[in-house]
């Protein structure tokens, strides 16, 4: 094998890039030729990820916190929701980054290039991947980088932003409990949107606080800021903290069609795969067991399609529908959503493990007229071909 030749690249060394060389590395395909083009260093703490789950993972070792009960606070309520069997994780994206790199650098068949890729496509059963420097062959890749918004998406389809900024403070007083974070506090004005204010405190007097908004368009970067900064003097009642660390993210949610594959021998992983949650933004447990799930078929010689259940989509595609035409205040629907039903059947259901039985449980607690209208609207756009096969 030529030395610009491999038996499998990773376009994409974020999550899903680094979660798939993860699982590869304790597979029998751990000796592989693997070469990951990533254009950033990924040495800094860019991100947050959050997930629940009532499972070993793996990266014990590197959750920076886990909390086994979160709060939920709209402008007449405030209630503590008890999650076990589920534990509400926290990874910080440098120690996720570190963490797989270590085992890289263990290994002298991984090649990580930092450069730009420029175009990856297939050709006589090999794939081939362009950077501004050079070109790479290899047998099978994935790819990880995120699509970019569609020019034209069709009116059947949904696409809202989960866009955020988040600070990490640190207060002269102790202003939090480390035990319990807010995972959702609609005590601030929706503007016919969805927007929250979102804490994981690591300890009485350290968090991460962040605004978030699900809507088709940023704001500016002032705006964001403001937004923010009011969320912590107003709600939280904090005017003296120091700014440890910032984040901004944007996370699509959307039903628009993401195909696994993208060419021959090219398959697509992570968000560009479909492993955001369309209806909630949640991604890396979904990777987690995609990346799993894909090396055991690797290990088998044969990459079938990845699971792609159809009642769930479905959920996902009427709720992602009410949301952006705001048929109810996004306030008023996950105040049902959290206040009227067992929080681990939800953690279950936003899991895609419940029942049908279970399914139509958690639905009734919600507002009837708008999502029956989402839900016709839904089956009328797609047709209802294929649905009952998951139901």
């Amino acid at each position: 094998m030529k030395a610009n030749e491999y038996d499998i690249i990773i376009a994409g060394g974020g999550a899903a890039g680094l979660m798939l060389v993860h699982h590869l590395l304790h597979s029998i395909l751990a000796e592989s030729k693997i070469l990951i083009i990533e254009k950033e260093k990924k040495d800094q703490n860019d991100r947050t990820w959050c997930f629940w789950t009532k499972d070993k993972t793996g990266f014990e070792d590197i959750l920076y916190k886990n909390w086994e009960k979160v709060i939920f606070k709209n402008n007449s309520t405030t209630k503590t929701l008890h999650l076990s069997p589920y534990k509400y994780q926290m990874i910080r994206g440098i120690d996720f980054y570190q963490f797989v790199k270590k085992e890289i650098s263990e290994r002298e068949n991984v090649t990580w290039v930092n450069e730009e890729l420029k175009s990856l496509d297939s050709q006589n059963n090999f794939v081939f991947a362009t950077t501004d420097k050079q070109t790479f062959r290899g047998k099978t890749a994935f790819n990880s980088i995120p699509i970019k918004k569609p020019a034209n998406i069709s009116s059947r389809k949904n696409y809202l932003l989960q866009h955020f900024k988040g600070y990490v403070i640190k207060t002269v007083e102790n202003n939090f409990d480390p035990t319990t974070p807010f995972l959702m506090d609609f005590r601030v004005d929706q503007q016919g949107e969805t927007r929250f204010g979102y804490v994981l405190p690591f300890s009485e007097n350290e968090a991460l606080v962040e605004f978030t908004i699900f809507s088709e368009n940023l704001l500016t970067e002032e705006a964001y800021k403001i937004l923010l900064e009011n969320y912590i003097r107003h709600q939280l009642d904090i005017n003296d903290y120091r700014i440890i660390d910032e984040e901004f993210g944007v996370i699509p949610m959307t039903d628009i069609d993401l195909p696994e594959k993208n060419d021959p021998n090219i398959y697509n992983v992570g968000t560009r795969g479909g492993m955001t949650k369309a209806s909630t933004g949640y991604t890396f447990k979904n990777i987690m067991d995609e990346c799993k799930g894909l090396v055991q078929k690797l290990e088998k010689g044969r990459i079938d399609s990845i699971s792609n259940n159809k009642k769930f989509r479905f959920f996902d595609s009427v709720f992602l529908h009410v949301l952006e035409k705001n048929l109810h205040p996004a306030d008023k629907i996950f105040s049902d959503l959290f206040l009227k039903n067992d929080p681990r059947l939800i953690l279950k259901f936003l899991n895609e493990k419940t029942s049908l039985r279970e399914d139509i449980g958690i639905l009734s607690s919600l507002p009837t007229i708008p999502f029956l209208k989402g839900a016709m609207y839904t089956i009328f756009s797609t047709g209802t071909k294929n649905l009952s096969t998951d139901f």
